[in-house]
Order: structure tokens, then sequence, then C-alpha cells
């Protein structure tokens, strides 16, 4: 189920802003794919809430306000996410709910709805039994256990100790509401965690501040740049640093701690997980391959990831990449234009070797991961020219994000191509190869890395990137980056060593952003002298 948030109730039953649903190709594309999408109602106002409950007029006008919006997107139901329930309203509450899941069954059958309850229920306003009872199910938002406001540092979701509440203690409090019964429970998870100025480097140190959120796909590689930790108890992973003299924690939670919570659910017979919220992981995988191993036994496999086309001597081409979890082969597609593409082949490993192709021509190739329950959204188009000798150019594919602009994946029919045209072949390969030391640069003589609309979220060059980059260079090795946000990313927004890594080895310096004039002159004395174009906004 995927809860499009939201639609922002007022306390008199009418929709004040819905953030632009329907999302038309949403929905198709996910029934397509057998995925329902409810509406989540918002409201997180007491005041307002009070008003709402307990007035029937103003609960039957905003039953009847959500059913025609689901049924004209064609959608299949309707999260309900009131947050500061008065205590005044705990009957009403109940009552709201009850007609709420009436109506939509009676009007859509097939329908689903939920609700989004909190994981301590401090003012005694969830009926977590009557609840359950009449709703399809209960969204627990095991989060928020540490929020930007604590008084000290960590877990955002503990699985175990730091005191008397985390999710075991959660999960166990609305069993014991139910009877037991974990049907209509859902367990709610984060993808984001935070960061807080603290008073030492020690684990669960006092802020000095408020915290502010830091999503996985930014929490995870910083982790691994400033010190991987693991707390032992809450299972969750942590790092610090120290900006002149202070020092800064951050708490999150990835594909480990998540999957001792996914065992917890399992454990406890819960009608399943839920994640806050749908892309906080980025690009990044693990968080999809730990769902898949947990509960992917109807699902098809996680996409590949480290992908890399390498032309070698003798004419053959090697493809690798990463093992993706549920994966019994790996369809390999071909393309000669880039564009049009055909089945190569399904191959039991994840490295295939290449003979026959024609040589001295760029193939093109993308990558899928199957399995009896179907096939993964494919990686990106990577090439290769395969001859006699392997090639000393390498394309780096850094362009991760799913940008405004839109990211086709593709780029490298660009690259590749001009590469060619000016008589070099070349390998290809995605960055993550080369962050994580699986292709030495030095093998090349020049590298071109695109990075597109990469930026702060994804990063343009991680620290294990850079020094990978760094020792490219130093051994004379050449290197063309293209990026929008290189600048911002790097100087604008970077740490120290990511400013001079900018200015020493890419020899650059940030300006400004969001400039007015959309033009590009080349330097007089540089490799672009004579260069004059445009480019859009």
């Amino acid at each position: 189920t995927i809860a499009y948030f939201g639609a922002e109730v007022t306390g008199t039953g009418y929709i004040a802003n819905l953030h632009g649903w329907p999302n038309r190709d949403l929905i198709n594309g996910a029934h397509a794919n057998g995925v329902r999408v409810v509406l989540v109602a918002i409201l997180f106002s007491s005041d307002e809430i009070s008003r709402l409950l307990s007035s029937a007029r103003y609960r039957t006008r905003l039953i009847t306000k959500l059913l025609q919006q689901v049924e004209n997107a064609s959608a299949d139901g309707v999260n309900i996410d009131f947050e500061g329930v008065p205590s005044s309203q705990r009957n009403n509450l109940v009552t709201f709910m009850r007609a709420l899941t009436d109506s939509f069954h009676a009007h859509i059958p097939g329908s689903y709805v939920t609700m989004a309850t909190p994981a301590v229920n401090w003012r005694n306003a969830f009926d977590y039994a009557r609840l359950a009872r009449y709703t399809d199910g209960l969204f627990i938002m095991g989060y928020d256990y540490h929020w930007k406001g604590s008084d000290t540092a960590g877990p955002v979701s503990p699985l175990n100790g730091w005191g008397t509440y985390n999710v075991t203690w959660t999960v166990n409090d609305y069993l014991r509401a139910t009877g037991g019964d974990g049907s209509k429970i859902i367990l709610g998870l984060p993808y984001y965690g935070y960061e807080w100025p603290t008073v030492s480097s020690s684990p669960g140190a006092s802020t000095r501040g408020n915290g502010s959120a830091v999503f996985y796909s930014e929490a995870e590689p910083k982790a691994q740049s400033y010190g991987k930790m693991r707390d032992s108890a809450s299972k969750c992973p942590w790092y610090r640093w120290q900006v002149s003299g202070g020092w800064y924690q951050g708490w999150y939670d990835d594909s480990l701690s998540l999957s001792a919570k996914y065992e917890l659910a399992i454990q406890k017979n819960l009608k399943g997980v839920g994640i806050w919220a749908l892309g906080y992981d980025g690009s990044r995988p693990e968080l999809w391959g730990a769902l898949a191993e947990h509960f992917g036994s109807t699902a098809p496999p996680v996409q590949p990831t480290h992908f890399r086309v390498l032309a070698e001597d003798g004419g053959v081409v090697r493809i690798k990449c990463r093992p993706s979890a549920g994966a019994t082969a790996y369809r390999l597609y071909h393309s000669e234009d880039g564009h049009n593409f055909s089945v190569l082949g399904d191959f039991p490993n994840p490295e295939m070797e290449l003979w026959s192709l024609q040589p001295r021509q760029i193939h093109f190739f993308k990558l899928t991961a199957v399995n009896g329950n179907g096939e993964s959204s494919p990686t990106e188009v990577l090439a290769a020219v395969p001859d006699s000798v392997a090639p000393r150019v390498l394309v780096v594919n850094g362009f991760d994000r799913m940008s405004e602009g839109g990211n086709t994946r593709d780029f490298v029919i660009q690259h590749g191509g001009s590469i060619w045209r000016a008589g070099f072949s070349f390998s290809s390969t995605s960055n993550e190869v080369v962050e994580d030391s699986l292709l030495d640069l030095s093998n090349f003589w020049a590298v071109d890395w695109i990075l597109g609309e990469e930026g702060t979220a994804d990063e343009t060059f991680s620290d294990r990137e850079q020094r990978h980059v760094k020792r490219f260079l130093q051994n004379g090795g050449k290197l063309f980056v293209s990026g929008s946000e290189i600048g911002w990313d790097l100087e604008a927004k970077g740490s120290a060593s990511d400013i001079a890594f900018y200015h020493n080895f890419l020899k650059a310096q940030f300006v400004r952003d969001k400039v007015a004039d959309w033009t590009v002159e080349g330097i007089p004395g540089t490799i672009f002298d004579g260069l004059s174009f445009a480019y859009d906004d």
C-alpha cells in the first residue's frame, strides 16, 4: 500500500489542501503492479480535532468529502493521521473511525481504511482495541522516541533499552490492548534520523540545542565517513563529529536495525510493517534489500547495484553487479543505440563474460534481477567498446538523483558517443563500484565522471570517492567532471575537506547558485577556449 500524504482537513470537515491529489500516474502505476493507493487525511491541531470529532455534522461532512476524493481518483482507501487528539475525544474518535470504515466499505468494496496511531498513548486518547476492531489497521508511528527537541541524543526507533519506552514496549502495549491479536497492527518504522549538537562525544550525551532531521540517503554516507558505530540495546547506528570544538551526534536506522524490528513484527504476528517515508533512502538499495529478505517470498528481487560494463583485452566484455536479494537469475538487455533494447539472455550469476560482440562498436547494456515472482526494475544504461586492447577511458555514472528535470539514467549515450567519435574506446561503471574500491581508477588514462543534478542529499563526491579521485589525479590521471550541483554540494554546503577537494583537485571556485544567465563561454587558454553555448534552466 502507498499512502499519499496528503489531504489537509479542517475542524469543520472540509479539505483545505490536497497537495497534488490525485496523482494519476502514481495511482495507475501502483495498480499496474498490484499495489493499492490510499489518501492520508491530515489534522494536527488539538483544538480543530476536538471541533471536528465533537460534531456529528462535521464528521459526516469529512467522511463524504474523503469518499468523493478517493472514488473520483479510482483509489483504494484512506488513512487518518490525526495527531494531538485530546483525551476528551477518545469515544468520538472511535465513532468517527467506525462510520468512516463502514461508509468506505459500503461504497468501495475492498477498500482499505487505516489510521496512524502513537508509539505511546500519552493522553489515553486512542482506544486501541476498538479502533483495531472497527478499522482495517492501525499504523503505529514507531519513531521519534528521541526527536529534534530531545534533551539527549539517542535512537529515533530503539528496539530495546533507553528507558521504559522503546519499540518492543510499544508493540507489547498494543498487543495487551488487543488481547494479543496482531492482525490489525502495522509497525511503522523510520527511514530518517536526527543530528544534534551535544555537550560531549559520549553516546546519548545531552544536547546543546534542537536537532535536525536527516534522511537515510544522507545519514548512511555520513556515518561511513565519520565512523559508523552501533548501540547494542537499540540496535541503531550512530556517528559523531566535531566542529570548532563542539560535538555533534547523528542517530538513524539502517538495514540491520530495521531488520531487527522486522523480525519483531514477524515474531509477534503483526499485520505487517510500514515506512516513513518512501524515497528517504534516495537511490540506495540496502533498505529495499532488508524488506525483500524478510517479506519478499512473493516479491520480485531487488534492483541490481554496483553495475559495471568493462571491455578487456581480446574483445571480451565483462559485466558485473552486486548480488541482488531474492534473485535467481540476471537478465541482460543489449542495444546498439542505447534506446532499443532486446534480451541477450538470463544468466545464473551476477558476472557475465561476452566474447562474440561486434568489435570497435559501442554496445549498450542494462540489467535486471529475476525470480519466480517477477523482474526487478533495471539498472542505469552503461556501455563499452570491445577491442583487441582494453580501453584506457572510463565513464563513471554518478547521477543517481531522481530530479525534477528527470533522470533518464542513460547519459552514457551522449558521453560515450562523444568519446568514441573522438577516437577512443571506453568502459563504464556506476560510481558505487569506485566508491567501494571494486575498480581501480589507475587502470585508466582518463575518467569522465557524470553527475548531472546529483546534489547534497545524494552527495556529488563522497569522502571515499574523493580519496580515489585524489589518488588518480596525483598519479597523472585525466579527469572530466560534469554536473550542476557540484559547487553547491562541496563548497556552499560542504565540509572543510570537501572545500579543499573542490579547490585543490577539481580546480574550481563556487560563486553563486541560481544564476540568471544560462550561457557558457570557454576560458581562453584552456581546453574550452572558443566554446560558446546556451543551456536551459
